[in-house]
């Protein structure tokens, strides 16, 4: 392996990438205005229009825009996220946060989700400031998508007074088009014991152990109920579990942390209702930590995509559902949202990746988007549009 400096003769959006990874970013208290005021400040996007959104001291989101000569015409945006997960170091091979290249990948906390993405997006923007054309193009990097994507909400007021044809995200597909995606809630299952004396288990209610039984039942019926021929399955994945506060105690309650991700036809409230069949009665239902959005589903050329302003509470006394803000994607309409490169596999996993060649051909495809797209006009729209 080798460190990632400019000696190893690296393309440009590598190197950019490797300096993205750079700067810790990892949720929820990263420094994401330090990237994006490195983005701002790229000398080859003079002349663009940029605004930097501070969500919380340092974590501020970025949109940029290189105005087009016909302000009624949409614009392209090219939209990423800045932040990371925390890396757990113990499953690395060496520090997250310093990027080198293992044979012809470059690996680094954020390499597939997504800083390399958003490298390729910056350099095909700032390559689109020194063409200016009919269309405009946009740039939208976010702070805290990671954490309830409150830095897409920060800025879509600004969004909203552009008008937007097109959206270009760099979620990791493999360099696949993806037209869909899934929805998503997260769900608090609690189990209840009696706590004691840890010599005493025999005769104490145990919630770990409730817990453990619940999550067997839920896992056992296979997978959730519902499909979608474009989307497939819902899925429902544990990913956090609470219980205890010292070694010889049982412990009184225990919670998990469901990550559902959702299908048309099955939302958030038809999740709880399937899991709270499966678990049984021993489980009782928190407030979900995140809201839950329909699928976002584009099968058509045109017409807005808006998220549900519905998420599934609960109480002991049973499910009902209110109305609260959606989180993701923000609430303005998207009339066509594609999601281009990168491996989906790499995204919060040890020692995460992305190929020199995927950010390579990456850049070049978000290059050929902006400049088809800048010398569109709506009567070829629809053209463009396919190009994208």
């Amino acid at each position: 392996m080798s460190p990632c400096t400019r000696t190893n003769a690296l393309s440009e959006v590598t190197e950019l990438a490797a300096a993205l990874i750079r700067i810790d970013t990892a949720a929820p208290t990263g420094k994401e205005g330090v990237a994006a005021r490195m983005l701002a400040d790229m000398p080859d996007a003079a002349g663009a229009d940029v605004c930097l959104h501070p969500l919380a001291r340092g974590r501020d989101s970025l949109v940029a825009r290189i105005p087009g000569s016909d302000p009624a015409e949409p614009a392209l945006l090219f939209s990423g996220h800045l932040d990371t997960v925390p890396a757990d170091e113990a499953t690395w091979h060496g520090d997250p946060l310093e990027p080198r290249l293992d044979g012809e990948r470059l690996v680094g906390l954020g390499a597939s989700d997504m800083k390399c993405a958003v490298a390729a997006m910056a350099l095909a923007v700032a390559d689109a400031a020194g063409r200016r054309r009919r269309r405009s193009i946009m740039l939208a990097v976010t702070a805290g998508e990671e954490t309830e994507c409150r830095g897409a909400a920060s800025i879509a007021a600004e969004l909203a007074r552009h008008p937007i044809g097109a959206v270009v995200i760099g979620e990791p597909t493999c360099g696949r088009v993806a037209v869909a995606h899934k929805g998503v809630a997260w769900l608090g299952l609690e189990t209840n014991g009696v706590a004691g004396h840890a010599s005493s288990a025999p005769e104490r209610d145990n919630a770990a152990l409730r817990m453990a039984h619940a999550l067997v039942r839920l896992a056992a019926d296979g997978p959730l109920s519902a499909s979608d021929a474009l989307l497939g399955a819902p899925t429902a994945a544990v990913t956090k579990l609470e219980a205890g506060g010292a070694p010889n105690v049982i412990p009184a309650r225990c919670r998990a942390t469901l990550d559902v991700r959702l299908v048309p036809g099955f939302d958030a409230s038809v999740a709880m209702h399937e899991i709270q069949r499966r678990v049984g009665p021993g489980g009782h239902y928190r407030t979900p930590r995140r809201p839950g959005p329909d699928p976002v589903e584009q099968r058509r050329p045109l017409g807005p995509v808006r998220p549900s302003s519905s998420s599934t509470r609960a109480s002991r006394s049973g499910c009902r559902t209110s109305p609260t803000p959606p989180c993701s994607p923000p609430p303005w309409a998207i009339p066509r949202p594609w999601c281009t490169a990168r491996d989906p596999a790499q995204a919060h996993a040890a020692d995460e990746s992305c190929s020199v060649a995927a950010m390579t051909d990456a850049l070049a495809r978000y290059r050929w988007m902006a400049a088809a797209w800048q010398t569109a006009s709506t009567t070829g729209a629809r053209h463009a549009e396919a190009m994208v």
